[in-house]
């Protein structure tokens, strides 16, 4: 699926998915969560065409995640049971500079704060690789396909800037993460 398409949705053909089975099957168990999550992640392999992950085998309590990628650029959903009822997206964006790693960690810092405000999400980076990785929480109540497409789609778009300039590049008139996945 290209970037600039939306999700079109089939109901016919998605109640009758592989997938809408599992899951039918794994929420008929006492006690099964991640119910509004594997809906979601039902709805948008079906409009995208990509690969769903095996419930079959899932326990009642067992975390959910997912591998995607957008526009060349991977990331992963996760919905874990008690975590907080949300979905989780990770993207990982990148290395910082050699040349700017300062510069770039600071502005990393500068958007955190931006970005706390809103509660969403946040920039990391992990203490192993040095790879700076975005993670973004959605409330899995108000989550939709079409929701979810958007925000991986916007997510994809800013690891690539990142990897273009390390947000280092200078600001437009309007914050360009003013109308991304952060906000």
């Amino acid at each position: 699926m290209s970037n600039g398409q939306d999700l079109h949705h089939d109901e016919d053909r998605a109640a009758t998915s592989p997938l809408h089975t599992a899951i039918r099957q794994h929420l008929s168990r006492p006690g099964a969560t991640n119910l509004g999550f594997l809906q979601v992640l039902a709805e948008l392999c079906e409009v995208t065409g990509w690969v769903p992950p095996d419930v079959s085998a899932l326990g009642p309590f067992d975390p959910v995640s997912f591998e995607a990628a957008v526009a060349g650029v991977g990331m992963c959903l996760s919905c874990v049971p008690g975590g907080g009822g949300g979905v989780y997206l990770a993207c990982l964006f990148g290395q910082l500079p050699e040349r700017a790693a300062l510069q770039a960690a600071t502005r990393l810092l500068e958007l955190n704060l931006f970005l706390h405000t809103h509660g969403r999400s946040a920039f990391c980076i992990d203490s192993q690789s040095g790879d700076v990785v975005c993670g973004c929480r959605f409330d899995e109540g108000s989550l939709s396909a079409a929701s979810l497409f958007d925000g991986m789609r916007l997510m994809s778009e800013q690891a690539l800037r990142w990897r273009e300039g390390w947000f280092l590049d200078p600001a437009p008139a309007c914050d360009p993460l003013a109308r991304s996945v952060y906000a």
